[in-house]
């Protein structure tokens, strides 16, 4: 299953998931990206994205997961997440009860 870890933050939800069997991906917002660059977690993940390249990645996920955002001074979500606006037009079909979700 692929697992997309949305505000990555310090990965420790990636690595995890990535330990667990995952394959994940991790995105944060471009300046968190810069610090990771050389984080040795990023050997557990399949690639490391800035939210401003997620819209062209092409990239094809099972599960987003997101903990939490945290904003600061000025922050927009249309920064954070450049497709929220997509609305109506981002519809995700199929049963996402627990019984569902399997490696």
């Amino acid at each position: 299953m692929d697992v997309l870890d949305y505000g990555t933050g310090s990965m420790r939800n990636a690595v995890y998931l990535a330990q667990e069997g995952f394959s994940v991906y991790a995105a944060d917002l471009p300046e968190q990206v810069e610090r990771l660059r050389n984080c040795p977690a990023l050997m557990h993940v399949e690639r490391l994205l800035a939210t401003d390249e997620l819209p062209r990645s092409n990239l094809n996920v099972d599960l987003v997961l997101s903990e939490s955002i945290q904003s600061e001074k000025g922050f927009k979500l249309s920064a954070f997440a450049p497709w929220t606006y997509l609305g109506v037009s981002w519809r995700l079909q199929g049963d996402f009860s627990i019984s569902q979700l399997q490696k």
